[in-house]
């Protein structure tokens, strides 16, 4: 799998985070009343050109998202970069399994001096569970496994999201965090350097905790189809990941501006 460009990491989770939590905040009875529905639309972003990059590019990103019920307790969530079939076992918890997509890393060209391998795409699957411990407030863990050979472990995702509602001004604001910890191939992959250079010694990580993210997610309703959306993440690296010699900075910030069509 190569040459797949998508959202950074921290976009394409508060993107559908966003959109799950608020379909979830939505009156449930209203929600079963439509078997189906999807947005489309276009993101403008700014993010680091790879993961720990110093180096910043603007890009545009397709939106997808849309969901289908499939009863009245399973649903399909399906975006840009990943799939999920999710099962309310209660009005609170929600069980599912998901695929995701993991888009590739350029980081043979930039500005300094080192040169480090590029990362293919990779294609993960994974189950999650969620509860909701208020009509706004829902908390989760997800775990994602590669069946590609990208980096052939696996990344656990601690997460939390809130979502407002403001219906008289047409509003919605979603903010999440999130807490990831990576198998020892999937830090050794995305944080280490499996070969010397002149500039640079072989480095290589073990399991644990590698970056933490919190980001808000902006909509306007213009239209009874059209939104404005707006959104803003921060990255920390934290962990044996942030010593690493492909991390120029282990504060990362990615912005982005958008406009969506719902059907």
């Amino acid at each position: 799998m190569k040459n797949i460009t998508l959202p950074p990491v921290s976009f394409t989770l508060l993107l559908s985070t966003a959109f799950i939590a608020n379909a979830h905040a939505q009156d449930n009875k209203k929600q079963h009343e439509n078997t189906w529905g999807l947005s489309i639309g276009q993101l403008l972003i700014s993010a680091p050109v790879f993961t720990g990059s110093d180096e910043y590019k603007f890009t545009g990103a397709p939106i997808i998202n849309g969901y289908l019920n499939l009863s009245e307790q399973s649903t399909l969530f399906m975006s840009e970069s990943d799939i999920r079939l999710n099962h309310q076992l209660s009005s609170k918890l929600n069980i599912g399994i998901l695929g995701h997509v993991r888009s590739s890393e350029n980081r043979s060209k930039n500005d300094h001096s080192n040169t480090f391998s590029n990362i293919d795409a990779a294609f993960e699957v994974g189950s999650y569970v969620s509860y909701q411990l208020t009509n706004q407030l829902e908390i989760g863990v997800k775990g994602l496994f590669d069946v590609s050979g990208t980096h052939s472990g696996w990344i656990t995702n601690f997460n939390a999201s809130y979502a407002h509602l403001v219906p008289s001004n047409s509003i919605a604001v979603t903010t999440s965090a999130g807490l990831n910890y990576g198998s020892s191939e999937y830090n050794d992959t995305y944080y280490g350097v499996k070969s010397s250079t002149k500039s640079t010694t072989k480095f290589e990580l073990k399991s644990g905790f590698n970056s933490a993210i919190l980001g808000t997610v902006f909509s306007y309703k213009t239209s009874e189809n059209i939104s404005l959306i707006g959104l803003i993440s921060v990255t920390k690296i934290i962990g044996d990941a942030q010593d690493s010699p492909t991390v120029k900075k282990n504060t990362l910030t990615a912005m982005g501006l958008g406009v969506v069509y719902t059907f």
